[in-house]
């Protein structure tokens, strides 16, 4: 009886034991220098669960936004940090996180009457800013692409590919590029009823390994489309609601 006993007090007092330790009260500070009071109720894979002192309130977060001492008090009670990432040849951590790039198009259109009162002469450039916004992660080697369209006047729902320049760029952080189109674009149109008139842009930015960067488009149609547009050559006519090439023609496009 005296054993029972015995073993009876013992088991109970491991278990006050890991009641306290598991109801340790604590101030966790995130990596903001945001503080909250509570104890670690649980964790589960990379998150972990507080209750809160002030309102008995659980909340459940990524144990990486707490400090250095956090982590190390939740990998004391069961955490399993995930592998740092390895660094690159730059010595900077690296990441799959999409890159922070401030992407700019400006066009710059010109249109006069010629000798003929209805016949317009349209001049067309475009201006592309890039700016990498991220502090310490530099833009390795990409391929910039612009494809430009217009109007078919005299077909319904028809474009044709009036200009296409591609280009390289890399960016250290917080550094900007500019790029000109090297080829001025000239159109003749009557207004609406044969010709060719500007009618907007794709402009895709890819790495090396072809992974897309950013997509600009003057309309949302053309960048949801921007494989087809891609896809084209100067001079070839695709249909303007889906930018799919259907082929070559003679045109009115001309290029000083």
């Amino acid at each position: 009886m005296n054993l029972r006993r015995s073993l009876l007090l013992v088991f109970t007092a491991c278990l006050f034991s890991n009641e306290q330790a598991s109801a340790e009260v604590r101030i966790f500070t995130d990596t903001t220098g945001r503080t909250i009071q509570g104890e670690l109720v649980a964790v589960n894979g990379d998150f972990v669960t507080i209750k809160r002192t002030a309102d008995q309130q659980n909340f459940t977060v990524k144990a990486t936004n707490f400090s250095e001492a956090d982590i190390a008090f939740f990998t004391k009670n069961g955490l399993k940090p995930t592998a740092a990432p390895t660094a690159n040849a730059a010595g900077t951590p690296a990441t799959s996180a999409p890159l922070r790039l401030d992407v700019k198009i400006y066009s710059g259109k010109s249109e006069k009457n010629t000798r003929s009162t209805y016949e317009k002469v349209q001049k067309i450039t475009y201006k592309i800013d890039i700016k990498n916004t991220e502090t310490k992660r530099d833009m390795p080697k990409a391929h910039g692409i612009i494809v430009v369209l217009a109007r078919v006047l005299s077909r319904d729902d028809e474009s044709q590919v009036i200009g296409r320049e591609e280009f390289d760029v890399e960016l250290p952080a917080l550094k900007s590029f500019t790029y000109d189109m090297q080829k001025p674009i000239t159109t003749v149109h009557d207004g609406d009823r044969w010709g060719l008139r500007a009618s907007g842009y794709v402009f895709v930015l890819k790495d090396t390994a072809g992974k897309v960067l950013n997509v600009s488009g003057s309309s949302e149609n053309l960048a949801k489309n921007q494989e087809n547009a891609l896809a084209m050559k100067v001079n070839d006519l695709c249909a303007s609601k889906d930018y799919h090439s259907l082929g070559k023609t003679g045109s009115t496009y001309s290029a000083n």
